[in-house]
């Protein structure tokens, strides 16, 4: 029995591959007999409708049709893989920005940055609903109420600004805990505190959350 042909090894093929270069002689006729019978029924419904007579088309003109539509595909593809590696770029950019900000000594923060972060705010204008290709505009706002609070964390453990007791707390307990999850209990001077998380960052009506904050309370004794 001979052997079964390899199929080509489409790893190593680009993602958005030109349709217009992969077409065979074959399926180029095929795909252009099918364009004229789609054609003539669109022939009769405008002669019908309208009473014009549109002149009949060769196959040398639907296999041009063809390539043509088929080229103008390969096209939007390489534009939209364009797109999309653009924004994972900027992405990434943004992510590596904002690990480096929130790395930062305490004592690099200022209150003027404390000012200008609180001035942004942290809601977007959009609804989820919104079709816009901007609705997306959310997006700094959580990353600035996670910079913001960065920079307020910074200032009250630094006595820059007023704190609460709770606060301090919570401040000391995240030094001590840097890695704990949501719900998780620690025992602190022989009293227990559980880390819950609460939104800061919402859309317009409130239905998506784009960042959240956390804080320790205490667990009451059974």
């Amino acid at each position: 029995m001979p052997e079964r042909p390899k199929s080509p090894d489409k790893r190593n093929r680009p993602k958005f591959v030109s349709v217009f270069e992969e077409i065979s002689p074959d399926d180029l006729e095929r795909e252009a007999r099918e364009y004229i019978v789609r054609h003539g029924k669109f022939k009769s419904i405008v002669k019908k409708e309208r009473g014009i007579e549109m002149p009949n088309l060769s196959l040398e003109e639907a296999k041009q049709h063809v390539l043509d539509s088929r080229r103008r595909v390969a096209e939007d593809h390489a534009r939209i893989a364009k797109l999309k590696k653009d924004a994972r770029e900027v992405d990434r950019r943004d992510r590596d920005a904002e690990r480096k900000f929130m790395a930062r000594p305490d004592e690099s923060f200022t209150l003027e940055e404390y000012e200008e972060a609180k001035k942004i705010g942290f809601h977007g204008g959009l609804s989820e609903n919104d079709n816009s290709p901007n609705n997306y505009s959310d997006a700094p706002y959580a990353q600035n109420a996670r910079e913001y609070f960065r920079i307020e964390k910074a200032l009250k453990k630094r006595g820059v600004i007023p704190a609460t007791e709770d606060e301090l707390l919570s401040y000391e307990l995240d030094d001590l805990y840097p890695n704990a999850a949501s719900k998780s209990i620690v025992e602190y001077k022989g009293k227990k505190y559980q880390m819950q998380y609460y939104p800061v960052s919402k859309s317009l009506t409130g239905k998506t959350v784009y960042a959240w904050r956390h804080y320790w309370q205490r667990v009451s004794e059974a």
